[in-house]
């Protein structure tokens, strides 16, 4: 949106270059509403034509019981026969889309589970903000979308769907971290889809160290559990070599985390236990500040500090036992998330919300059909849905002041054509006369004439002499006051030269300013896009030609601006030349009339 002031200066500068003072109501008008749309910005009404069907689902960071600034959280989408139509979409859910609440911003998300048999798809959305975001689908050209890698942010270092039936379990995020040992069962239904069965014997699941198993910024470790008997130090996640160690376990009902550095071992144990067979969201972090901290159910349980160093922790990652052995878990499993930073609790609270049985149900709205638009889209439709909102704010600007460019083009030419007019049939008249002073006090007559107005000058000059020499009764100029009504005729001259090129700074700026401004809106797209491509840590053509169309897009309405100003400005420049050579012209003829009329002769 244009800031105010940038609206006063708009119409300022329309005060001072004096175009207010002649514009007819309509322009008024045009620039009123072109200020308006310029300073407005909507969301486009329908993402893509090409998608025949939407629904709103209604993220808000209240339902979770966090704080509006939680970000770039997965965040998953339970769709199902009550919620949802699965005879609109393709079998496989490949034409599904997720978009921002702008209804511009597409989103990033892979699926875990599609199935229309059974009427059950879960879908895992990065929510860039906890707000509503809109899902469109029925679009049978679509080709896929889904983005694993690109749901997380670079610190998620492992994340475990435990969908697949057989084989290894599969790491989703950008990583992609390949299993070096694994045991355990597979395609036992679980709380989130499938899940994994730890037997406690032996079952175990390892990631080999490597630039990936990182933890110097910290550590995350989170999942779904349930548990049917009391554990013998069972651990969940553990980080073991010689510098130091880091485990999170159960012991009996009651998790725990465990840190080994150079001032000791530091055990932190859960404030309450888990009840046997029912689903927990059991989560812990660790800081290398010295801060640990436990989670139950996406709530504080359990904070304590460490003392010493932190550990260089670049070992192989073991989970639900230890790579020596002893130390099996018995249970089910399910969602297990790695992280090589301490997450905040409002991160683990969301997951904990909105994953579990008992959590966050997103009421999806209203199927809503597109019954407008076409059903293809054109490259300038998809370039406009995908400006972001500072490109816009300069778009708008540009309008705004390719408005005031238009209407200055359309007052001057206007007015020039009327100087014109009057100015032939003034001169028209005048070469006829005999008295230099027969046209005096005709300005209704020429009210628009800038040669009228040097007339008028140049005759009130020759009164004022001739009302000093009423005693003479044929009074003669001298060749001192044919000079100074020279010098009269001349400053009316370049007066009117001054009056007639008025306001065609506002077309040269258009012709100078426009180009750059677009250059700034290009600069400026470009610079956030690859801040983006920095903050999500991986960059893909599909990605980042949205954001670059948009930028350049700035460019192209700055040269819209630029060059019809450029054409107009030439065009009243040529008239400005033509109308100031007239009065040049002008100037020297009255100049001899009067010194043929009323000069002295010499002898």
């Amino acid at each position: 949106m244009i800031p105010v002031d940038a609206k006063s200066l708009l119409v300022q500068l329309l005060l001072e270059v004096g175009v207010f003072n002649r514009m007819h109501l309509v322009s008024g008008l045009v620039i009123g509403v072109l200020l308006f749309l310029a300073g407005t910005t909507q969301a486009m009404a329908w993402w893509n034509d090409d998608w025949k069907y939407r629904q709103a689902i209604p993220l808000s960071a209240g339902d979770y019981g966090v704080g509006t600034e939680t970000a770039d959280v997965p965040v998953l989408i339970r769709l199902h026969q009550g919620n949802f139509d699965f005879d609109q979409v393709k079998a496989d859910g490949s034409d599904i889309r997720f978009v921002g609440n702008d209804d511009q911003t597409p989103i990033k998300f892979h699926i875990e589970r599609f199935d229309p048999v059974d009427a059950i798809g879960l879908i895992w959305v990065r929510a860039s903000r906890l707000e509503q975001i809109w899902m469109y689908y029925g679009n049978e050209q679509a080709p896929g979308a889904q983005d694993p890698k690109g749901t997380y942010d670079p610190s998620q270092i492992l994340t475990l769907h435990f969908s697949e039936t057989k084989g290894n379990p599969k790491d989703v995020t950008v990583y992609n971290q390949t299993p070096a040992r694994f045991s355990g069962g597979l395609g036992l239904p679980s709380v989130i889809g499938n899940g994994l069965l730890a037997r406690g014997r032996g079952d175990i699941l390892v990631i080999p160290a490597g630039p990936s198993v990182d933890l110097t910024n910290g550590f995350t470790f989170s999942t779904w559990i349930k548990l049917g008997i009391p554990q013998q130090d069972a651990y969940l996640a553990s980080v073991e070599g010689p510098n130091g160690a880091l485990q999170m376990g159960v012991n009996g009902l009651q998790p725990y985390l465990r840190l080994t550095n150079n001032a000791g071992t530091h055990t932190l144990p859960m404030t309450s236990s888990l009840t046997a067979g029912t689903w927990h969201h059991v989560a812990g972090t660790v800081a290398p500040s010295g801060d640990m901290a436990l989670y139950l159910d996406g709530q504080p349980a359990g904070t304590a500090s460490f003392s010493g160093n932190w550990p260089e922790l670049k070992y192989d990652l073991a989970l639900f036992d230890s790579t020596a052995g002893g130390h099996a878990l018995d249970g089910e499993i399910d969602e297990v998330q790695v992280a090589s930073v301490a997450r905040p609790q409002s991160y683990l609270q969301v997951n904990a919300k909105g994953q579990g049985p008992e959590g966050v149900r997103l009421a999806l709205g209203d199927i809503q059909e597109n019954e407008g638009g076409s059903r293809s889209s054109s490259y300038m439709t998809v370039v406009a849905q995908n400006i972001s909102v500072d490109g816009w704010a300069i778009i708008g600007l540009l309008l705004s002041f390719g408005a005031v460019c238009g209407v200055v083009f359309i007052n001057k030419a206007l007015a020039y054509r009327q100087m014109n007019n009057e100015n032939r049939i003034f001169l028209h008249a005048f070469r006829n006369l005999d008295d230099p002073l027969a046209l005096d006090g005709q300005q209704v007559e020429y009210p628009q004439s800038p040669i009228y107005r040097i007339y008028a000058d140049g005759v009130e000059d020759i009164k004022g002499w001739m009302s000093r020499h009423t005693d003479v009764e044929k009074p003669e100029m001298c060749h001192k006051a044919l000079n100074t009504f020279k010098t009269v005729l001349e400053n009316a001259y370049m007066l009117e030269n001054k009056r007639i090129n008025s306001g065609l700074i506002v077309l040269a700026m258009g012709i100078s300013g426009g180009p750059f401004l677009g250059l700034l809106g290009t600069v400026w797209g470009v610079m956030n896009t690859f801040a983006a491509m920095a903050l999500s840590g991986e960059a893909n053509l599909a990605a980042i030609a949205p954001g670059i169309a948009s930028a350049l897009a700035t460019t192209v309405f700055g040269l819209v601006v630029a060059i019809p100003a450029l054409f107009a400005y030439n065009y009243l420049a040529s008239n400005v030349k033509s109308m100031v050579t007239d009065l040049g012209m002008f100037v020297d003829q009255f100049s001899n009339m009067a010194d043929h009329t009323y000069g002295k002769e010499e002898l």
